[in-house]
């Protein structure tokens, strides 16, 4: 058995009116709740800031090896390609 409700124009418009209220409130009490809850960052001595620095730049340093290394090994991978084609 099959159940149908049907609504008119004006009902559809108040269900939905109180669907957007209900869905921004429930979005405004989360960024309320995720606000509150934030731990803030501790301020880091100078020391601790050079440390971070230095192992960021590290970290860049190997993840554009890295891209270095890649980009030889298909330009390498070209090259054989060519040769190979052309022979």
């Amino acid at each position: 058995m099959a159940f149908h409700i049907t609504f008119n124009k004006q009902q559809n418009l108040n269900i939905m009116k109180r669907l957007t209220y209900l869905m921004l409130v429930l979005f405004i009490s989360a960024m309320s709740f995720s606000t509150i809850t934030s731990c803030k960052e501790q301020k880091k001595d100078p020391g601790e800031k050079i440390e971070e620095a230095v192992d960021d730049i590290g970290d860049g340093l190997e993840e554009a090896g890295d891209d270095v290394k890649d980009a030889a090994e298909e330009v390498g991978e070209e090259i054989e390609e060519t040769v190979d084609n052309n022979n």
